[in-house]
This record gives C-alpha cells, structure tokens and sequence, in this order.
C-alpha cells in the first residue's frame, strides 16, 4: 500500500471510530447501564476487554464494551460466535453485585434472557422463545445468546461480565439454525439505535429484580421457555444415550427439568443437550 493510501485510510479508520463512539453513547433513559462505553472498531473477545478492565479496576458498575469486529468471540461450552463485521450487536456488560450469591447464579441468566426476550417482541411480531439456558430463538432459530462470566469470592459473586451477541444485518450463516433481524424481517438495522432500547429492556428486569427477587422472573422465564410442554428429543453427551420427554421448567438453580415419562429428572447445564 501507498503511503498516501495507507495514511487515507487510517483517517478513515479513526474518523469512523469517533463516530462510532458517538453515536453509542446515547443511553439517557438508563439508570446506570451504558452510561459509559468503550467502544472497540475490532478486538478478540469484548467478555475478555472487560474482564481486563475490572482486574485492572477501570471500569464502573453498568459499563458496556462493545466492537464492529469480534473475531475470537465465544459461545456456550466453547463454542465460537458467528458473527460477520459491522453487521450485529457484540457487546458486553459489566455488572458488580453487592449480595449475589452463587446459588442464585441462574438469576442472572433469566434477567438477561428475558430482557433480550421483551426488547425483540416489543421489535418483532412474532413468537420469540427462550432456550434454556441463554439462547433466543426465532421460527426454531437462533438470534441472539448470552455468555456470563462470574467472579466468585466464597459464596458470593461479585462481579459479572455479560456477553451478548444479537444477530442484526447479516444473512449469511455457517450455523445451520441461526438467524438475523434482517432475515427475519426483510429490513436492515440501524445498530446504535437498537443497543440503547436493548439495554434498557435488560436493566427494567435487573432493577426489579432486585426490588422482588428471583420467584416473579422465574415464573416468567418458564412461561417463555423453548417448547415448553412438548416432547423433546435429548442426549446425555457424556454417555451418547438419548431419549425423549417432555420440558416442565427450571429449578432455583437453573436446572431443566424434564418429565422422562417415568418420572421427572434434573439437568445441569452441559449435561444434556437438545437434538433438533
């Protein structure tokens, strides 16, 4: 590359960075999540930035960090994250917690799903279920999962970090069951518009979560869970078996329990997995 080019396109490249970060800063109807961003045009993992920042003690409680490019992000059980540049939303939230304990973990997952969950039928007309534990699907499709990261000091968390990723413009997927808005829809997204009204929806539950606890969310997460009441097919990935029964809900701990036809049994995270 020419000098006179490469030096053009670095311009280019801190100018849309200033924009960028201009147009994420728009977060006026929050209490305290978004108030400050960092915003990144690219970076491995913004779950990783941020849990820098707090080792590093340089973020405050509800800052967001957030990235056009997130070429090393991760799903559940380490699983990559697709996502195409400038096309979704990839971004993170760290939260600290004052009396979090472990045992109510789970909390965090059904604050953050359900936020997701009303924020995207408030967009959409259409059915948008949860799939335990953290995704959101669409038509049987996937549109958005979240990845927490807990710090733990005895039995209590003290600080979270929550990844989302929220399929926006792309159409193209390597996944065989993802989806966009854009697919979805037919329209393209503005992103800066959508992550304000995205937030908003996830601190609304995180605030009256902590005014009514854990029992009023449950209910709710239940009621939205992702074939709730039919028959699913499973598999136990540590055996290979696999059989068949029907989602009744979740525990206090989070886990699916699944009426076998026998009886009903309990499932942890990473011990069963949906057959589609």
């Amino acid at each position: 590359m020419k000098a006179k080019q490469f030096f053009s396109s670095l311009i280019n490249s801190n100018l849309h960075a200033k924009v960028q970060i201009t147009l994420y800063k728009n977060f006026a109807n929050t209490v305290f999540i978004g108030k400050s961003i960092n915003y990144l045009p690219s970076c491995h993992s913004t779950n990783l930035v941020a849990v820098d920042m707090i080792k590093a003690r340089t973020a405050e409680n509800g800052h967001i960090v957030i990235t056009d490019d997130q070429f090393a992000g991760s799903g559940q059980v380490g699983r990559s994250w697709e996502a195409m540049p400038g096309k979704n939303l990839t971004f993170s939230i760290i939260l600290y917690h004052d009396a979090l304990a472990v045992k109510e973990q789970f909390d965090l997952n059904m604050i953050v799903s359900l936020g997701i969950h009303e924020f995207l039928s408030n967009l959409l007309n259409l059915n948008i279920e949860i799939k335990w534990p953290n995704d959101i699907f669409v038509k049987n499709n996937k549109v958005a999962g979240i990845l927490i990261r807990n710090s733990i000091t005895g039995n209590q968390i003290t600080d979270s970090v929550v990844g989302i990723g929220l399929n926006v413009n792309q159409t193209l997927f390597n996944a065989p069951q993802a989806t966009s808005l854009k697919v979805l829809t037919g329209k393209e997204y503005q992103l800066q518009r959508l992550l304000p009204e995205l937030v908003l929806s996830i601190e609304k539950r995180y605030l009256v979560y902590n005014k009514k606890g854990g029992n009023p969310l449950r209910v709710d997460y239940i009621d939205k869970l992702y074939r709730r009441g039919e028959l699913q097919k499973f598999q136990i990935p540590a055996t290979g078996f696999q059989f068949e029964g029907e989602i009744i809900g979740v525990d206090k701990i989070g886990r699916l329990s699944v009426n076998t036809g026998k009886h009903i049994e309990y499932f942890h995270f990473n011990t069963i997995t949906f057959i589609p």
